[in-house]
């Protein structure tokens, strides 16, 4: 679903009203797995890297659902989204409310790859910052 109004970063407001809904499903009795996929697809027609994790169990509680950003040689980047998805009505654990909560107050972000020989390198960076 696209049409000739829409721009690469941006989808026209009919395109954008319609992958809002969830085939015609009441607000009410969207499943999250709806909620994500609708989410995923308009990630996907913007253009934005996305990230889910299929199956959490065996992660450390709380972490959000989703993280999105757009690639790093678009115009819009430079904002990452983590989001959480509830169904209507659902609220979130104390564990998801404390990950969100201190996700709120982040004001940086680094990003690289550690090996093996970096740990303590890392380790310090950690402490100073």
């Amino acid at each position: 679903m696209s049409c000739r109004r829409c721009a690469p970063s941006q989808l026209c407001p009919p395109c954008a009203a319609l992958l809002a809904r969830a085939e015609g499903t009441p607000v009410a009795q969207v499943t999250e797995a709806q909620l994500l996929a609708r989410v995923r697809e308009v990630a996907r027609r913007l253009g934005m890297l996305f990230y889910h994790t299929k199956d959490s169990r065996g992660s450390d509680p709380g972490w959000v659902d989703v993280a999105m950003m757009y690639p790093a040689d678009h115009p819009l980047t430079g904002v990452l989204w983590l989001l959480e998805l509830k169904r209507t009505g659902e609220v979130p654990t104390l564990k998801q409310r404390q990950w969100l909560e201190a996700l709120g107050t982040v004001t940086r972000v680094e990003s690289g790859i550690v090996w093996p020989e970096d740990l303590e390198e890392l380790v310090q960076r950690l402490m100073r910052c």
